[in-house]
């Protein structure tokens, strides 16, 4: 998470109901930094005293399986098939179910010591982590680019890439934020998509070799082909 990563909806659209997000989060921007969201969900912990109402916060702990059941009766409840993917088709297999309203989870687990346990929850949360590793896409000839190749998942802050020239791969949300901090600082960005049908207003690809940003110098282009061994990129035109 790079330090100056701040939220894409405004902080009172993020705010649960019974507290709200404000300045007393550390941060005055609506569109606030990780740091303050990380201190709201604190806050919203203490006061309304989760962990002492949670039955237990276990670590090293396996889920092994977790059945829906129903609320009232206990008994096993089976859902129609749903692409799980596509929280559309998640509601609409719920509501045919009789609604969450009607739902509980049948949770077994393993506990490091090897002992199985199974409880009863109102809700469920599956957090797996998917984020938590990087995915690094195969790039030809990266195993012998004698610059620095660095996954967005490790970038912290741009004083790194200091009068470099520098490739950010993807123009997703991050690709976008980091390559305006690392402009700040490098010679040259040159922010590469295979794609740019959905633009930022006011920051449009490239034309005709002309540079973008605050300093001219950015550049939007093509996917990226390679990395060549001198040192520098392929980058297929747009």
């Amino acid at each position: 998470m790079y330090n100056n990563l701040r939220t894409n909806l405004p902080r009172e659209l993020m705010s649960y109901p019974s507290l709200a997000f404000d300045d007393a989060c550390g941060d005055t921007r609506r569109f606030a930094g990780h740091e303050a969201v990380a201190n709201y969900l604190a806050a919203y912990e203490e006061a309304h005293a989760l962990r002492s109402r949670a039955r237990r916060f276990e670590f090293g702990t396996r889920v092994v399986k977790a059945a829906p059941v129903s609320r009232a009766s206990g008994e096993p409840v089976v859902l129609p098939p749903a692409d799980w993917r596509r929280p559309g088709d998640a509601i609409d297999a719920v509501a045919a179910a009789g609604g969450e309203d009607n739902l509980s989870w049948r949770v077994t687990t393993e506990g490091a010591d090897g002992e199985r346990r199974e409880e009863v929850y109102d809700a469920l949360c599956v957090c797996n982590g998917h984020y938590s590793e990087p995915r690094v896409a195969p790039i030809d000839g990266a195993d012998k680019f004698p610059g620095a190749v660095m996954h967005s998942h490790n970038y912290r802050e741009p004083s790194v890439f200091a009068g470099k020239r520098v490739v950010i791969v993807g123009a997703g949300a991050s690709g976008e934020d980091i390559a305006r901090e690392v402009a700040t600082v490098a010679d040259e960005v040159h922010l590469s998509a295979r794609s740019w049908k959905e633009l930022v207003p006011g920051f449009s690809p490239s034309v005709d070799d002309a540079a973008v940003g605050a300093r001219g110098n950015v550049w939007r282009r093509g996917g990226l082909e390679g990395l060549f061994g001198a040192g520098g990129g392929g980058l297929a035109r747009r």
